[in-house]
């Protein structure tokens, strides 16, 4: 698998207060969990702000220490950079799991999340937190 260049947003959870802050560009996991992707362009619909919004609930739901959520500008150097690791080249959400500080395999739940994120919520976030699970095991 491709070296990557992340740009990570480290997720302090717990169920009370749990939020997912926005943060500079910080080098790749060191250890195992499961990176959340919200990669968007410039400008955004509202199936893309959902997208965000919903993914960002749901990892604030789970408030599990190995799960962080990124969100990647496409219209930035660095988040063309990260994109090119998962072969993104426009709106998307992937999950990368990481062993040891090294990627082992990523899903790309694009097309489920256009399809739910905004006509049906409580499957998106179901998916999303079953496919975050699987790569947690």
């Amino acid at each position: 698998m491709k070296q990557f260049l992340s740009i990570r947003t480290i997720v302090l959870l717990s169920m009370a207060g749990c939020s997912a802050p926005q943060a500079s560009p910080l080098e790749a996991p060191t250890g195992d969990g499961v990176q959340v992707f919200y990669f968007h362009g410039k400008q955004r619909c509202a199936t893309c702000n959902a997208i965000e919004q919903r993914a960002t609930e749901v990892v604030n739901t789970l408030c599990d220490s190995t799960l962080t959520f990124t969100v990647v500008d496409l219209s930035t150097a660095e988040g063309a950079a990260v994109a090119a690791n998962f072969e993104v080249a426009s709106s998307a959400l992937v999950l990368c799991q990481w062993r040891n500080g090294q990627p082992v395999q990523h899903v790309d739940l694009t097309n489920m999340a256009f399809a739910s994120a905004r006509s049906n919520p409580d499957k998106f976030k179901q998916s999303l937190t079953d496919e975050i699970r699987k790569l947690q095991q």
